[in-house]
C-alpha cells in the first residue's frame, strides 16, 4: 500500500539503505580519496614533514685524497698543519723504509759513503707531504737532492698519516 511520500513500503526499505550508510561505509569515507604518494609521511620520530623521515646521522667526512700542505714543508711544519680527524697509518716499519733503503736510491745525488744521511718523512696516500733531511757533515746541496728525491718516491696509498725516520 503506497505511503503518503507516494512510495511503498519495499521503496522506503531500499531507501533506508542506501541513505544511512553502514559503519564499515563510514570509516572508509573518513580516509578519503588515496593520494599518488604510498610512501609513509611519517618517521621513526612521530613527525609528520617529510624532513622527518630522513635520518638524523651526520654524514661522515671524506678524508681529502690530497692534504693542504705548504710546498717544500718539513716534517715539524707538515704535523702541525694537519688538519682535525687524520688518523695515523698503519704501514709497517719495512714497508715504509723499502723504497728508501734500495741501493739506487741515492745514486743520483753522488753522496760520498762517509756521509751520514738522516731522513724524516711524513707519508699521506702514498705520497711524502713532509720531509726533513739532515746530513752529517753538512750538505745543503746532498739535502736538497736527497729531498726531492724522497717527495717523488711512492708508497702504498692509504688515507693516514704515516711518518718514517731513516738513517743510511
Amino acid at each position: 500500500m503506497p505511503t503518503a511520500s507516494g512510495a511503498g513500503p519495499a521503496t522506503a526499505t531500499s531507501a533506508s539503505a542506501t541513505t544511512a550508510p553502514s559503519s564499515q561505509d563510514a570509516s572508509l569515507a573518513a580516509l578519503g580519496e588515496p593520494t599518488a604518494d604510498t610512501h609513509a609521511t611519517r618517521g621513526l620520530s612521530g613527525g609528520s614533514s617529510r624532513s622527518a623521515m630522513t635520518p638524523n646521522v651526520t654524514a661522515i667526512p671524506s678524508l681529502p685524497a690530497k692534504l693542504s700542505v705548504p710546498p717544500h714543508a718539513g716534517v715539524d711544519q707538515t704535523m702541525k698543519s694537519l688538519p682535525q680527524g687524520i688518523p695515523v697509518g698503519h704501514l709497517s716499519k719495512d714497508t715504509l723504509e723499502a723504497p728508501l733503503r734500495d741501493p739506487a736510491f741515492l745514486e743520483r745525488c753522488h753522496r760520498v759513503a762517509s756521509t751520514r744521511v738522516d731522513i724524516d718523512a711524513v707519508i699521506y696516500n702514498g705520497t711524502a707531504v713532509g720531509v726533513t733531511v739532515r746530513t752529517a757533515p753538512t750538505d745543503r746541496g746532498l739535502n736538497f737532492c736527497i729531498e726531492r728525491i724522497v717527495r717523488e718516491t711512492s708508497w702504498i696509498k692509504e688515507l693516514a698519516v704515516n711518518r718514517v725516520t731513516l738513517s743510511l
